[in-house]
């Protein structure tokens, strides 16, 4: 069964716009929200509690709420 965005019931709270060019170093973030992330240029790597997965320009990527992960 395919679900519709507008099934999926999203609440946006805040919204941010960050550039960073091989500065971004978080380890062991744990956020009480849900992160989306979409890439436009570049790539990067997200490390999960099971894998490590590659972020590629043009796709987005969501990390749910207390998800600990690192960049």
């Amino acid at each position: 069964m395919t679900e519709s965005v507008e099934q999926l019931h999203l609440l946006t709270l805040n919204v941010g716009l960050a550039q960073h060019h091989a500065d971004w170093n978080w380890q062991g973030v744990s956020s009480p929200f849900t992160r989306l992330f979409l890439v436009t240029e570049g790539e990067a790597k997200i490390h999960l509690p099971s894998e490590v997965v590659t972020l590629r320009p043009g796709h987005a990527y969501m990390v749910p709420a207390y998800v600990p992960h690192s960049y």
